[in-house]
């Protein structure tokens, strides 16, 4: 009995350490399992790469932009142009702690930044505003982290624009680190571009699109991926590209938006244009059959040497000029011989009349050169 006794009592205390040791394992294992699914620890944004488009241009000249990012870790969430007004729900008046701001480059204490007890927001706004210099232009531009991420501190040369020229002069945190706001000065509007919709290379005329606050066009021609010819400047929508286009290959057109000063936007692309042989010798053929007289009592039709190529020329009580690549001005100005003439969409030269251009208007004497200007509209004389 008593041996019956021990040894039951001998086996319950194995059952019992192995059970003992089969619930250690199990907590063990569910603290692995535990710890495995706690989150990470929230990673810091300490950079910001945006992209800004000009969708459309003001009446001013100043663009309307729109925001874009490729980072994973952040989105744009609003936009605001200056002296819009945010949406409540949506915008600046929603961040819980506007004194996490980073300003710059001035640096604005924390109290500066808050603002002092008894003062509206809309009188903060309003102070804010003051300070804008004139013929400057902000816009507002909202991030949001994604869940597991956070803005942390960033430095000024650490958020960077690429596409229209800006500079972050401010940026507040908030939302615990999950809402950045950046108030963003962009570059003055006559270095602002918009972008070609379309380009088309049509027979021997490249067509284009008008881009937004574009001054002129820079035309450039394209066969078996070498460019043909010279770069030509423009101010209106089309060129024609006859002379350069007068043996077989695959062309294509390249036009770049200027600015006033000459800045270039992203240039537009025509479609691929195979021109065959047949087709080269008609175009040849045809600019053979129209071809220029060097002199006014020339003889039409007379052939010119290669190497005279280039100079004036003249057809039905028209002058023109050809360029050394043979292509002529088309709606621009050109400076020959200490002079200035206009020359239409034709490539002739406008010749005892007034011509506008870019608000202002300008007469060309008989021969075609710029005479006198005037800031009015001269209707009393003859118009081009």
């Amino acid at each position: 009995m008593s041996f019956m006794i021990k040894r039951t009592s001998r086996i319950s205390r194995f059952r019992m350490n192995r059970c003992i040791r089969a619930s250690a394992l199990t907590v063990f294992a569910a603290g692995f399992s535990f710890l495995g699914s706690m989150p990470a620890a929230a990673a810091q944004i300490r950079e910001i790469k945006i992209r800004l488009e000009a969708e459309s241009f003001e009446e001013d000249g100043w663009p309307l932009v729109e925001a874009y990012c490729a980072s994973s870790q952040y989105t744009v969430t609003g936009i605001w142009q200056s002296g819009e007004a945010g949406n409540p729900g949506n915008g600046p008046s929603v961040f819980p702690d506007p004194a996490d701001g980073i300003p710059y480059p001035d640096k604005e204490s924390e109290e500066e930044e808050t603002g002092k007890e008894g003062i509206t927001e809309e009188e903060r706004n309003e102070s804010k505003q003051g300070t804008e210099e004139e013929g400057t232009r902000y816009i507002k531009i909202e991030l949001t982290a994604e869940d597991e991420d956070v803005f942390g501190r960033i430095d000024q040369d650490e958020i960077r624009f690429s596409g229209v020229s800006a500079v972050c002069t401010k940026a507040v945190r908030g939302d615990a680190g999950q809402s950045l706001l950046l108030t963003v000065e962009l570059e003055a509007p006559g270095e602002l571009v918009g972008e070609i919709g379309r380009a088309a290379l049509e027979g021997t005329c490249a067509r284009w699109e008008a881009a937004p606050n574009a001054s002129s066009y820079l035309a450039m021609l394209y066969r078996n991926q070498r460019r043909v010819g010279y770069p030509h400047r423009t101010a209106g929508l089309t060129y024609d590209f006859a002379p350069l286009m007068q043996e077989s290959g695959i062309y294509y057109c390249k036009v770049y938006p200027l600015t006033e000063s000459g800045k270039k936007g992203s240039p537009a692309e025509s479609g691929l244009r195979q021109v065959r042989k047949e087709e080269a010798d008609q175009i040849r053929d045809g600019l053979c059959a129209s071809i220029f007289q060097k002199e006014a009592d020339a003889v039409p039709g007379e052939e010119l040497p290669e190497e005279e190529a280039s100079g004036w020329r003249f057809k039905e009580n028209q002058k023109f000029y050809l360029e050394k690549d043979g292509c002529m001005p088309q709606e621009n100005w050109l400076f020959l011989d200490g002079c200035w003439y206009y020359f239409d969409g034709m490539g002739a030269a406008k010749t005892s009349c007034w011509q506008e251009w870019k608000g202002r208007w300008y007469y060309l004497d008989p021969e075609g050169r710029l005479e006198k200007e005037s800031g009015e509209n001269p209707f009393q004389a003859s118009a081009c």
